[in-house]
């Protein structure tokens, strides 16, 4: 049910904003009126923690589980009002230690396997309010560790180098965090109190930006009103809203993404300087981009080792040939476009692709690579980072190219015509221009294009059209509601990189059968991100997969890594069971929830409508009229564009 906003809220938040940005005190710095708020409000949160951890440890807490949901209630309200600066500042430790995935994971910053142990508030709520058996002494050692972490971070602040220009940037990085992580239910697995929690949090950053009033109200009073009004409305349509009759798509396209836009051109107009003029590395989110949902929002140079300098038009379209040119493989009829077909959204229809040879297949599918390019890792099992060094994998493995780097340029280097063009686009390489390198950077430049976040979902979020069906809305807010899809695959992208950094790629241990028989279940056998990277080798990487964007869905079937289900349709059903521990299968580190969503048959046909609106693939999809010629190998110039099969 759609939550409708009160007209004079909208007319009276703004003196609501002026009132809150009454309070001030003497010094005229932001930041140092900043940190004397921060300060209260971080010690709000350290006190509720030591008080929940009081509670928990006393000898009857068992007795009254009342307190700990009011006690573990008080402390997520309480980070949620301080999530947009700790998160900014400190990012990593608030995910391995605060407020992470109830998940294991393995550390990659040390030699060998390590894994580190779910930690912080989200396994802490699973332990207290997850089973019916309530294991204590677990949620004890949480609770303490919880409080142990906290206090490290903490206790010292003042570390935590603020400045006016980072303080609005936290803020505008939150807001892109509640509409991507808060409003879906992601860090509330079992309360389910993911809409209060997101109100606390724009409560948070409000009260932050009151500070800077003064100074945004010079820059722009109109923008600035603006600003309040979209953020005092979010936080009313949250407060009057349930975890299942939110209206996201309209809280997103009215409010949430206006006030996202508003503070970046507030940020930038103010003089104060923006994350790209103080951060000394490559960031995969863009803090120029105008709306969540464009196409600018994520930086493609983050997951590749392209340069926007190096990226050019030349190298993209010599990209284009070699994508489409059988003379990469090693019998002449392969290419890259024999597996990703452009009319497929660059699949192959297939359950398992085609080997060499065509009389067999491989051990997978082909995904697609429309927006592929924003992951941290390539493959389902992840085995690949960054871009180019996907093509390796491809081009050594005898299944598929069956070649070396060191036969494609050869062969290359007989064309007058491929010398040109490499020349052309990489004029540093000097007398050598065609490479291992020049060739990996050409292939990744052209997959790097296959950019798009123009479907009509996205034109309707950018309220660039008002025409979206009602059952396409309905299904974008179930998608990222009550079917809990956007908590694995996460908007804009709607695949498994992770918001609001968008720097890590997950994986999904879903329980994939091997034939869509919902009676007779078996799992497939294929080990995954197992079977990957060595240093994934742990038990909860086995059976776990990449997870895919859900983009263009409409043109990639069969689906999942081995084509079990024709339809999406099937996809939905599948999901809604449980996954395959839902259907009865033994797996312990199944990440998907097993429990049935209990979707009605109208809910998850609106699911399919909005998947299926998800679809854009306008000007990636035309191939080359023509391949470059071989002046000495005359049969090679009757090579098919795009291989044989």
């Amino acid at each position: 049910m759609k939550k409708n906003i009160p007209t004079l809220v909208i007319l009276l938040s703004g003196f609501l904003i002026i009132g809150i940005s009454s309070f001030r005190l003497n010094d005229p710095n932001p930041s140092d009126r900043i940190h004397s708020r921060l300060n209260k409000d971080v010690d709000a949160f350290l006190g509720s923690i030591d008080q929940l951890d009081r509670i928990l440890g006393q000898k009857q807490a068992s007795e009254d589980p009342e307190q700990w949901v009011d006690a573990f209630s008080k402390v997520r309200d309480d980070w949620k009002r301080i999530e947009y600066f700790i998160s900014y500042f400190d990012p990593q430790f608030v995910r391995d230690h605060l407020n992470g995935a109830p998940l294991p994971s393995v550390e990659r910053k040390v030699p060998g396997i390590s894994v580190l142990e779910p930690s912080g508030m989200q396994p802490l709520e699973e332990a207290l309010f997850g089973d019916e058996t309530v294991d204590l002494e677990l949620a004890r050692k949480l609770s303490h560790d919880l409080r142990s972490n906290a206090h490290i971070l903490l206790d010292n602040r003042a570390a935590l180098k603020m400045t006016d220009a980072k303080i609005l940037a936290a803020c505008r990085i939150q807001i892109l965090r509640v509409t991507t992580l808060g409003i879906t239910g992601f860090d509330s697995p079992v309360l389910a109190r993911s809409i209060t929690e997101s109100a606390r949090s724009l409560e948070g950053v409000d009260d932050a930006l009151s500070i800077f009033s003064d100074l945004l109200e010079t820059t722009d009073s109109e923008l600035h009103r603006s600003l309040s009004n979209h953020l005092s409305a979010s936080i009313y349509v949250l407060n009057g809203s349930s975890f299942e009759d939110l209206n996201r798509i309209d809280l997103i396209r009215d409010h949430l993404d206006p006030a996202f836009q508003i503070l970046g051109e507030l940020h930038k107009m103010s003089g104060l300087e923006v994350p790209s003029e103080y951060q000394t590395q490559v960031s995969a989110l863009n803090y120029a981009a105008s709306s969540m949902f464009g196409n600018d929002l994520l930086n493609p140079y983050f997951y590749t080792s392209l340069t926007e300098e190096l990226d050019n038009a030349q190298v993209r379209e010599l990209g284009k040939l070699l994508f489409f040119d059988p003379i990469l493989s090693g019998n002449l009829e392969r290419s890259c476009s024999s597996c990703h077909l452009p009319e497929k959204a660059f699949t192959d229809s297939r359950k398992k692709s085609l080997a060499m040879g065509a009389q067999e297949t491989v051990d997978r599918n082909a995904p697609t690579l429309v927006n592929a390019v924003y992951a941290e890792r390539f493959f389902y099992d992840l085995r690949a980072s960054p871009l180019e060094s996907q093509f390796e994998h491809v081009v050594f493995n005898e299944k598929e190219f069956h070649s070396s780097y060191a036969e494609a340029s050869n062969r290359l280097n007989e064309s007058e015509e491929y010398i040109r063009l490499f020349q052309r686009a990489f004029p540093s390489f000097g007398m050598t221009p065609v490479n291992k390198t020049t060739i990996s950077y050409a292939l990744a430049s052209y997959v790097a294009s296959l950019r798009s976040f123009n479907s009509p979902v996205d034109r309707y979020l950018r309220s660039e059209s008002s025409q979206l069906s009602d059952e396409v809305k309905n299904g974008f807010n179930l998608f990222m509601g009550k079917a809990a899809c956007g908590t694995c695959h996460f908007a804009p992208t709607f695949a498994g990189t992770v918001p609001p950094a968008y720097q890590e790629s997950e994986s999904e241990v879903l329980g994939v059968p091997t034939t869509p028989d919902t009676v007779n279940v078996t799992l497939d056998p294929d080990i995954g991100r197992y079977g990957g990277n060595m240093k994934d080798k742990t038990e909860f990487y086995k059976f776990s997969f990449k997870t895919l964007t859900v983009r263009n869905v409409a043109y990639t079937a069969p689906y999942m890594h081995n084509g079990v289900y024709e339809t999406l349709d099937q996809i939905v059903d599948f999901y809604n069971r449980g996954g395959g521990a839902g259907m009865g299968m033994d797996l312990p580190y199944q990440t998907l929830p097993f429990d049935e969503l209990n979707l009605s048959k109208s809910e998850q046909e609106d699911l399919v409508s909005f998947m299926k609106a998800l679809s854009d693939t306008t000007g990636l999809t035309d191939r080359p009229i023509a391949l470059p010629g071989f002046e000495g190998h005359p049969e090679w110039n009757t090579r098919k564009i795009g291989g044989l099969y």
